[in-house]
């Protein structure tokens, strides 16, 4: 019998109201946990220390200055004929919405 032991619990909502999980995605190297909230909250969380980095509130329709960190970029992924490319989008960001 394997046992499984508990690391650390993951609390994005601080308020008590838990909407739940939409979506989870983990990195290639395992090292980079990616969950997307009911909340429209997307966070980053390290899957070694369990402490989210970054967590990104995409209810916003326009990126600035004064809703995002000087320190964030946006790269959108274009095709070509040579293949598949990212270019780096500039300020202020348009963010695309799409509806399941």
């Amino acid at each position: 019998m394997q046992y499984v032991r508990l690391l650390n619990i993951i609390e994005p909502y601080k308020s008590g109201t838990a909407l739940g999980l939409s979506s989870v995605h983990m990195s290639e190297n395992k090292q980079y946990i990616l969950a997307g909230y009911h909340d429209e909250k997307l966070r980053l969380i390290n899957s070694l220390s369990w402490s989210e980095l970054f967590a990104f509130d995409h209810s916003w329709e326009e990126l600035t200055e004064l809703n995002s960190s000087e320190f964030l970029n946006i790269y959108r992924e274009s095709e070509s004929k040579d293949g598949v490319f990212f270019e780096a989008m500039s300020r202020p960001f348009k963010v695309p919405r799409t509806t399941p």
